[in-house]
């Protein structure tokens, strides 16, 4: 429990490296390169919201990052990572949102609305009610295509009953 009068000390703003991470108590270790090398105790990573609406996500190993230290140097918090000459914004746009991991991004352009998502490794969408999709046309594009574990693409085939109805896909 940190002492009350903590909270009425200076702040130093500080910059350093992640060295350690703990992402189930959502804290971090940083070195600060301007003083010997010292690497702080844990320190907590602040986030945009803890309730209702959460996100969660840890700095990168190695990232700069921005560090709100009490007057002792001893507690405070991870305010954020910082770009730099190794570590590019991932767009240089005012109307883009951009998350990216390895080859994969998801983007939402404010300005005309768009949202785009594409992953490297499978995407799922799961809901506890209907999904319903609206759009002016939709573009399918797949090897494949499946509806319950039958084939329902451009391949697939119907079994042979009389004029009428064609009968299920096979």
């Amino acid at each position: 429990m940190r002492a009350n009068d903590e909270y009425s000390q200076n702040a130093g703003i500080r910059r350093g490296v992640i060295v350690d991470r703990d992402p189930k108590k959502m804290r971090v270790k940083v070195q600060f390169k301007d003083e010997d090398e010292i690497v702080t105790q844990w320190i907590d990573v602040v986030s945009k919201s803890s309730t209702g609406v959460s996100v969660f996500q840890m700095p990168g190993a190695q990232d700069e990052v921005w560090c709100s230290m009490d007057a002792k140097g001893e507690g405070g918090c991870l305010i954020g990572s910082r770009y730099n000459g190794k570590d590019a914004p991932p767009a240089d746009s005012h109307d883009v949102v951009r998350v990216t991991w390895g080859g994969s991004f998801f983007e939402l352009n404010t300005a005309s609305g768009a949202a785009t998502l594409k992953t490297s490794g499978p995407a799922a969408v799961e809901a506890g009610g209907d999904v319903t999709i609206k759009a002016a046309n939709i573009v399918l594009e797949s090897a494949t295509l499946t509806h319950n574990g039958k084939n329902i693409g451009f391949d697939h085939g119907h079994v042979s009953a009389p004029p009428g109805d064609p009968g299920p896909p096979v």
